[in-house]
């Protein structure tokens, strides 16, 4: 993502709390500027940035309110936040491709309402990944963006009709929200 955008001119600083990421990606893009911090508390100036990108992270962030408002601070009035996260149906539930529940393979085994942690594994091309999130609803994200200072312009929730299982529910909410300026 860094590199995409610095291809199309934009002036990037990638901010990751670990310091593995960090130093993964200062060896793959030596080039750019990457930093080890909170995205709860970032070191960057006030209304200094036209745009931020949360890509599939905000959910993984402990303080996703507290990211939120932190965006809105190092944005100059008029910016964007660019933000895809798991949408809060697919993190609700639990995939029952077994066939347990053949009607309807998205089964809720929890509150959707309840806020936890939970735990993907993954292993792809012989890397097993773990990823540690938090559940958040729709509500929490949206309260916690517009009383951050944002507007909400754009919204999508992917799925993929061309595949059984996401094509039934979405997998991905994308969103465009637009900093307000404040008067005075």
């Amino acid at each position: 993502m860094s590199r995409d955008l610095a291809a199309r001119g934009h002036n990037v600083v990638g901010i990751d709390s670990s310091e593995k990421v960090i130093a993964a990606a200062r060896e793959l893009s030596p080039e750019l500027e990457f930093v080890e911090a909170d995205a709860a508390n970032m070191p960057i100036k006030d209304e200094s940035v036209d745009l931020a990108v949360a890509f599939m992270s905000l959910m993984d962030i402990d303080d996703m309110p507290g990211a939120t408002h932190e965006f809105a601070r190092v944005l100059e009035p008029g910016g964007q936040l660019a933000l895809a996260i798991v949408h809060p149906m697919n993190s609700a539930h639990e995939y029952d491709p077994e066939g347990k529940h053949p009607a309807d393979w998205l089964v809720l085994t929890q509150s959707y309402f309840e806020r936890r942690v939970y735990r993907d594994e993954v292993e792809r091309d012989g890397l097993r990944m773990v990823f540690e999130s938090r559940h958040w609803t729709l509500e929490d994200y949206f309260d916690a963006i517009l009383t951050a200072g944002f507007r909400i312009t754009t919204l999508r929730e992917i799925g993929d009709p061309g595949h059984t299982r996401w094509s039934r529910y979405p997998l991905f909410l994308h969103l465009l929200a637009a900093k307000v300026p404040q008067p005075g």
